[in-house]
Order: C-alpha cells, then structure tokens, then sequence
C-alpha cells in the first residue's frame, strides 16, 4: 500500500471533520505526521489537548482520550 492510499484510508477510517482537526494540529506541529497523529497514543493525546486548549472541540469518542 502506497503512502497516498494509507493516508486516504486514515481520512476515511476517522471522519472528515477529525481530520480537518488533525491537520491544524499538524500544521502547528510539523515534527509530526498524520501516521504519527494515528498510529502513536502520545501524539494522539497531545493532539487532543491542543484542540482544546485552542477552543476546538475535539471530534473523538469518550473512549479515544
């Protein structure tokens, strides 16, 4: 599987307003990519922190923080 394909499977798997929440995160924190945001709990966390301390309401489940 192609880079290109995995992050088109990502985007799916996770819902386009997650996404569009992951990549302002990604542009504030470019040390890091989309596989990290998705494959990495700690990132994952620290992604969600960061929508909230920037007046997002993170689009997760209970159980994803």
């Amino acid at each position: 599987m192609s880079v290109l394909s995995e992050f088109e499977q990502i985007r799916k798997q996770i819902g386009e307003r997650r996404y569009k929440q992951i990549c302002k995160f990604l542009e504030a924190n470019p040390q890091y990519t989309l596989s990290d945001v998705y494959y990495r709990e700690s990132v994952w966390k620290e992604s969600i922190q960061w929508m909230l301390n920037n007046g997002m309401t993170p689009a997760v489940k209970k159980r994803d923080v």
